[in-house]
């Protein structure tokens, strides 16, 4: 029992920073090669895209270092795991920043590298591009801030888990959030890109994808409302002392409801916004129509998501 106590509270140690790394040099590696490709297609515009790769790598590196701290704090806490139940909610607080740290490294480089080739295309528009670039970053790197707050809101009640229902809690309320940001956090990275891409075929549309971006990110994001609500209502929940397998698997059935149930929609719904980007650059005229068609294809989108919403707090209110 020993062994496998030890051994999940190493791997919920490495896992933050191992993660976070992982998305993080893996999209940093391909965005530094869409720059050089960059440089070379435009080379007078070098200045602008190193410019642009360095402030990319430097959000993009954001979820690793947050990955640290968790790290660290872990680590910390060593010496007080007392049972193999608070190794496992410790580990429900790692895979809470781990899982969404990864995918936020990797989505947010998509962003960087559309970002180079449209400022190799247009660079006397090259400012307004980075200007949409780091806020389109930005709305990717929400997930990392939720992963914190949870895991240290975990982290901070570890001490008082004495029951398998109460680890299988905070378990479960990491995985909601790790695994219900993915979808929504992948579909940010792929409209990211598609509007920094298409400000660079057509920089008159600048202003209509702007004011796009905006809305169509914050609809995307919706999912990751729903998995942070489940997960810190478990949390909260697993507070209370809960024996037997029910506590443990009432708690497990209604993290991964929702976690999983935002996959979908989340992928979905930054596909259409990004066709729809693609759409308004090609035919601004058109902007009204286009948007709202997007907006009504991603609101019934979301909706899937909002079903298992509202089957996990069913579930939790039994």
């Amino acid at each position: 029992m020993f062994e496998l106590t030890a051994f999940i509270h190493t791997f919920a140690i490495i896992a933050p920073v191992g993660l976070t790394a992982l998305g993080s040099s893996y999209g940093g590696g391909i965005a530094s090669k869409s720059a050089l490709l960059s440089i070379d297609q435009q080379p007078k515009a070098k200045d602008f895209i190193v410019r642009t790769l360095l402030i990319g790598l430097a959000l993009i590196e954001t979820s690793t270092i947050i990955g640290l701290l968790v790290t660290f704090y872990i680590m910390k806490q060593t010496s007080s795991i007392q049972n193999i139940y608070q190794a496992i909610a410790t580990l429900g607080a790692s895979l809470a920043i781990a899982l969404p740290g990864m995918v936020v490294a990797y989505s947010s480089a998509r962003a960087l590298r559309q970002t180079t080739p449209a400022i190799a295309r247009q660079p006397f528009f090259a400012r307004k591009i980075i200007n949409l670039m780091i806020l389109t970053q930005s709305l990717i790197q929400t997930p990392v801030i939720f992963g914190f707050i949870l895991s240290m809101i975990i982290l901070g009640n570890v001490h008082l888990v004495t029951t398998s229902g109460q680890a299988f809690g905070f378990l479960a309320s990491g995985l909601c959030l790790g695994i219900g940001v993915m979808g929504p956090t992948y579909g940010l990275g792929t409209f990211a890109g598609s509007v920094c891409q298409s400000v660079g075929k057509a920089r008159h549309a600048y202003s209509k994808l702007l004011t796009f971006s905006l809305v169509g990110g914050a609809v995307i994001e919706t999912p990751n409302i729903f998995a942070l609500v489940v997960s810190v209502l478990i949390a909260h929940l697993s507070k209370t002392p809960a024996t037997g397998l029910l506590a443990s698997v009432v708690f497990i059935s209604a993290g991964l409801c929702t976690g999983l149930g935002t996959i979908g929609a989340g992928v979905t719904s930054g596909m259409i916004a990004a066709k729809t980007a693609n759409k308004i650059a090609d035919d601004i005229e058109q902007y009204g129509a286009y948007s709202r068609m997007c907006m009504l294809a991603q609101g019934l989108v979301d909706t899937n998501a909002l079903y298992t919403l509202i089957v996990s707090l069913v579930i939790l209110s039994k």
